[in-house]
């Protein structure tokens, strides 16, 4: 009776892990440099979207994500993370392991367009169409 039990209850905090939604976790993140709030979440931590609403940007960027499963055997839960911000586009790993969290990548502009000026404030990349992202924090 007990092991019948105890097999339920894993089996249903399993579940729970891998249909965890993506806005409970969003809710929880650890503060931003910069106040950021999202909205209109879907999916799970594993695979899923949002959009983003930040005092920066002029205009909302939608981000959409994908679990990285290789980066397990370096020990980490890790994330690419796309998204078009006014006429940039931004991709980037999101990091999370036992230490901390940490966002790298980079925000890129096509030859004609110009920088937005949110992005002007970060280093810049391998081109002048370029900046980079990395953020970084411990728990």
């Amino acid at each position: 009776m007990m092991r019948w039990w105890l097999s339920g209850v894993v089996l249903t905090l399993l579940f729970m892990v891998f249909q965890l939604p993506a806005a409970f976790v969003l809710s929880n993140l650890p503060t931003m440099p910069v106040p950021i709030s999202f909205y209109q979440t879907k999916g799970t931590i594993w695979q899923g979207e949002t959009c983003a609403q930040t005092p920066v940007m002029a205009q909302d960027p939608c981000l959409k994500w994908h679990w990285q499963p290789v980066e397990i055997l370096a020990g980490n839960m890790a994330w690419a993370v796309a998204a078009d911000a006014e006429q940039a586009k931004i991709d980037m790993l999101a990091n999370v392991s036992t230490y901390g969290w940490q966002l790298k990548g980079g925000v890129v502009v096509d030859k004609a367009g110009v920088m937005p000026s949110w992005a002007q404030m970060m280093p810049v990349g391998a081109t002048p169409q370029q900046k980079n992202i990395s953020f970084q924090g411990v728990w």
